[in-house]
């Protein structure tokens, strides 16, 4: 559609080779955005450091985050978190703010931990609390299963958005709810 956007989601740990993945992904998908997920808490991601284990090496997933700006160009490129690695090592709020002044045009924040996976409840209050904290947009993800759910969130923490994701894989007509529902 005229005036829609379309982003690619890529993982990786290299600098060098994500900020050749960005230009490669912005050139040939036709792309307008790219999303690098520093959130993703499937095993097989977190063995390659890549995904949730770039949060226990905080100054490389800043080199790649400068790799990535760098090749990209300004506002092209956000980044989606969690909490940290454990309750332990919490690095939202401060990874957050490096991402934000190392040109990042947003963040999204999954609010739990690597370790929790999807277990529990994501901590949606902190989204509140990190929005109030970055002048970029702010993106809720985690818990998100219905476009009732994704309101709420809106409503409730002042973000920009929201991120579908598991509840989109399980029922893609979320989209058309959140619009019929906002109308």
């Amino acid at each position: 559609n005229e005036g829609s956007l379309c982003g690619v989601q890529l993982f990786g740990n290299d600098p060098e080779v994500m900020a050749q993945a960005a230009v490669l992904a912005l050139e040939y998908s036709g792309c307008d955005f790219i999303d690098l997920n520093m959130g993703c808490s499937v095993a097989k991601v977190l063995k390659q450091g890549a995904g949730a284990a770039m949060l226990g090496d905080v100054p490389n997933a800043l080199e790649v985050a400068r790799a990535m700006l760098q090749a990209a160009g300004p506002g092209r490129v956000g980044f989606k978190i969690r909490l940290g690695l454990d309750s332990q090592r919490h690095v939202w709020r401060d990874l957050s703010l490096r991402l934000q002044d190392l040109g990042a045009g947003w963040i999204t924040l999954h609010p739990r931990t690597a370790r929790q996976g999807f277990g529990g409840e994501a901590a949606h209050e902190v989204l509140a609390e990190l929005k109030q904290a970055l002048d970029i947009p702010l993106i809720a993800s985690g818990d998100l299963f219905s476009a009732r759910d994704g309101l709420r969130v809106l409503e409730q923490t002042g973000v920009d958005t929201v991120m579908y994701a598991r509840g989109a894989m399980h029922g893609p007509a979320i989209f058309d709810d959140h619009l019929r529902l906002c109308r």
